[in-house]
């Protein structure tokens, strides 16, 4: 779903940083400088609520981020996934992907996610026989940082066989 939807231009231009990413070192370079700059003003400028990214938030995701081998490790995510996409090295791995995850699923998607549209989400339940989708309006790509009452009580719920409560708006 997600490889044929990433294809779209609406959705190229939110996946951007994707194709930055398979650039050899320039990617860690330019988010490793000036002390992890690019990583909180990222968070920042990318969070519905920024009230839930004070700067001591932000220091903890940039001193993580400046540990040696960590935005590699990052950004190498992305990298392994690109060879999915295009189905080069990764043929075996892309047909499991194919089928139907048989693991009862919880996914929780922030509505006003500037990298991931909610498009995206749509058919997933053709790939996972037992899935719990909630939608979080007004929360951006970050639902554990900006919604985290709301989170941990759908989460909760779904581990305990309760109903997973709707979102309310805002």
């Amino acid at each position: 779903l997600y490889r044929d939807r990433i294809s779209r231009w609406p959705q190229i231009k939110k996946s951007w940083y994707v194709f930055m990413f398979q650039l050899p070192r320039l990617p860690e370079l330019m988010m490793g400088s000036r002390g992890g700059r690019i990583i909180g003003q990222t968070f920042s400028a990318t969070a519905v609520d920024k009230s839930r990214f004070p700067e001591e938030v932000l220091d903890v995701y940039r001193k993580n981020a400046l540990i040696p081998g960590a935005l590699t490790a990052m950004i190498n995510y992305y990298r392994a996934n690109w060879g999915i996409r295009r189905g080069g090295l990764f043929a075996e791995q892309r047909q499991a992907i194919e089928s139907v995850l048989q693991t009862p699923t919880l996914m929780i998607w922030g509505e006003v996610d500037v990298a991931l549209g909610k498009h995206l989400t749509y058919g997933t339940e053709k790939l996972v026989k037992d899935l719990t989708i909630r939608y979080l309006p007004d929360v951006s790509h970050w639902v554990q940082q900006e919604a985290p009452e709301t989170v941990n009580a759908m989460i909760e719920a779904w581990l305990t066989g309760k109903e997973v409560p709707q979102a309310g708006p805002g």
